[in-house]
């Protein structure tokens, strides 16, 4: 009987254990969320290393998916036996194949119901997992200047703006403490370096990930692990995320013209006893494998002038932002303004996630806030064309037909129409684009339903 248990026992806790070794999966999350609902669990504790907190989020979420609950996620409480991650608060959890291979990553709209970190337990563990959190919290800074000059509030969303304020203090507070920390924990104390640098590798990280919801953050360094836990799943199974992010840091700071800060870097990482390049990972560095995961990150989001990156969006997403704006202002010719400035800011700033999923409702939110922005303006702006992708046909709706029906609905019903029956999203989807709750969401669509039902009754559609 472990610690745990006989805690919970002793306060009289019914509970339910589940001790699970493997891969944070899709379908073990939502196994673990159907136990939990079959249960009665009021809520999941994760207790472990990022692959269990990154389990206990899902699961949460699919829980709340599955009850329908008002806030979007059964109760979740994290108990962290590492610092390697900034997984226990980040409102995202890191998904992968049973095999290791990474499938990108499940984005929260929730915060965690609580964090509790034994300090005792931090200050045993294995002094790597110190040091891999410190290079994983290090990256966010370089990963988010991701080429740029600078990060401000003229050009970049705020939060965006706040997560790169909050990564530039970490790095500095890393370089100075992170080293005693990590020497701290390989002698077994606890002391006020430790604390600190936990703190810094859980709640601030954490912090950091949700003021930029975890996007314009990744760049090369992280699809640098992606690409790796993909391609070379079994031979760089023995190393942490850290370790692996850290190996793609010279590149990114390479990338961003930064080769001064390469060597100071390196020299942390082997001070670190960390490995230092694909050699060191496991990865025989051939011609082939270089080759392939060059051509993937360089085709990655986050390569600048890439033209068929930018085709690739025209072609996948021109109609869905088309129709969007038509569904929101009314009009065709603002509708392409929005779709060409969506698109231009896209390609531009390549500051969207990776992962299709994400980037389909990053790009629709970016979409709704840009008709949103427009409506309340009392300009219209034009703007030039893409010059790498040829003209798109202009988007006309069907005279007299459905989609003008539902334009004569009020905005605040023809947004949830849109949304649910266009684009295919569920309430809770909607609900987190809109601010709005997913009952409002329902109330809406039952009435905007009620409204079309009489006026298509009417036109014998």
């Amino acid at each position: 009987e472990g610690r745990i248990e006989r805690t919970l026992k002793e306060a009289g806790m019914d509970f339910e254990l589940s001790v699970y070794p493997g891969q944070n999966t899709y379908e073990k999350a939502k196994e673990h969320a159907a136990k939990a609902i079959e249960l009665g669990c009021d809520v999941i504790i994760g207790v472990g290393g990022g692959r269990i907190m990154d389990q206990s989020k899902a699961a949460a979420y699919y829980g709340g998916v599955t009850l329908s609950l008002p806030r979007g996620h059964m109760p979740v409480v994290q108990i962290p036996t590492s610092i390697a991650t900034c997984a226990a608060f980040a409102p995202l959890s890191v998904m992968y194949t049973e095999e290791g291979a990474s499938l990108g990553s499940l984005r929260h709209n929730f915060e965690m119901d609580a964090i509790l970190v034994d300090m005792d337990v931090i200050a045993k563990e294995p002094p790597r997992y110190v040091a891999s959190g410190i290079l994983d919290g290090m990256s966010k800074m370089v990963e988010m200047q991701n080429g740029h000059d600078h990060i401000d509030i003229e050009e970049f969303d705020v939060g965006l703006v706040t997560a790169f304020t909050l990564a530039k203090y970490t790095m500095e507070t890393y370089k100075n403490r992170g080293m005693q920390a990590v020497k701290d924990v390989a002698e077994g104390k606890l002391t006020k370096a430790v604390g600190d640098i936990a703190y810094l590798n859980i709640a601030v990280a954490g912090i950091i990930s949700g003021c930029s919801k975890g996007f314009g953050q990744t760049a090369l360094g992280h699809e640098c692990y992606e690409l790796i836990r993909t391609h070379f799943t079994q031979e760089a199974k023995d190393f942490i995320h850290g370790e692996i992010v850290a190996v793609g840091q010279c590149m990114q700071l390479s990338f961003n013209g930064q080769e001064d800060q390469i060597p100071a870097l390196r020299e942390m990482m082997k001070t670190f006893g960390m490995p230092m390049t694909l050699k060191d990972i496991g990865i025989e560095p051939t011609a082939e494998n270089v080759e392939k995961l060059y051509q993937d990150l360089y085709h990655s989001p986050f390569v600048k002038d890439c033209p068929e990156e930018a085709e690739r969006l025209v072609r996948e997403y021109s109609d869905l932002i088309l129709r969007l704006g038509y569904t929101w202002l009314k009009s065709t010719q603002d509708a392409e303004d929005i779709c060409q400035n969506v698109l231009l800011s896209l390609v531009e700033k390549r500051n969207y996630p990776t992962s299709p999923e994400e980037e389909r409702a990053w790009i629709i939110r970016m979409a709704i806030n840009a008709c949103k922005n427009l409506r309340r303006s009392a300009w219209r702006s034009r703007t030039a064309g893409l010059d790498t992708v040829a003209e798109q046909a202009a988007f006309q709706p069907d005279p007299g037909g459905v989609l003008e029906t539902v334009q004569a609905l009020p905005l605040k019903y023809r947004e949830v129409t849109a949304l649910y029956y266009f684009i295919g999203y569920d309430t809770n989807e909607i609900a987190s684009l809109l601010h709005i709750t997913p009952a409002a969401v329902r109330k809406r669509l039952s009435r905007a339903r009620d409204i079309l039902r009489e006026q298509l009754k009417e036109e014998n559609l």
